[in-house]
């Protein structure tokens, strides 16, 4: 993990000075491109629904926390900014594609180190909204991996519920 983390911050300084194009790159169609990848990077059908449900369900989470939390974003806007709903995706779906490709683990996490870094780039997230969004998306798609059911994400008669249970 140290590697990762390692690789993510040299990644994020060799291109600190990038122009404003690239990180915009980033948060919009880098992001929706690195989504497809990442889902769809295990050729295990069942592993690509579950990495959809991971990404999903860091969605609803997120979604939730921002209701929460309310923190306004930078410049105004009607959305909110804790946490970046952009990185925790990024980082669920990084997360799924590196169990299923471990070689590339750092390179799954790199590129969600990087979308991270555009979103604060393009000035509408903070740091804080970044690092929580990693550590949402990250936990999200650990608890799927964990998971003895085969989806964290239910839906019923009530609409779409997130569930999650684990022993001590």
């Amino acid at each position: 993990m140290k590697s990762v983390w390692v690789c993510a911050l040299f990644t994020v300084s060799a291109i600190s000075s990038a122009d404003d194009g690239f990180a915009a790159f980033l948060s919009n169609e880098g992001f929706y491109g690195f989504l497809a990848a990442g889902t769809l990077a295990s050729h295990d059908r069942d592993f690509s629904l579950r990495s959809a449900d991971a990404l999903a369900s860091t969605f609803l989470l997120n979604r939730g926390l921002k209701d929460v939390f309310r923190v306004p974003r930078i410049g105004g806007g009607t959305n909110d900014s804790f946490p970046s709903g952009h990185t925790s995706a990024a980082f669920a779906v990084a997360t799924m594609a590196a169990e299923a490709d471990p070689k590339n683990a750092s390179w799954w996490y790199g590129g969600a180190t990087l979308i991270g870094w555009s979103r604060v780039q393009t000035e509408v997230h903070r740091i804080p909204d970044v690092l929580a969004g990693a550590v949402v998306g990250w936990w999200v798609a650990k608890a799927e991996l964990r998971s003895k059911s085969p989806f964290l994400l239910r839906f019923g008669g009530e609409g779409a519920q997130l569930s999650y249970s684990t022993k001590f």
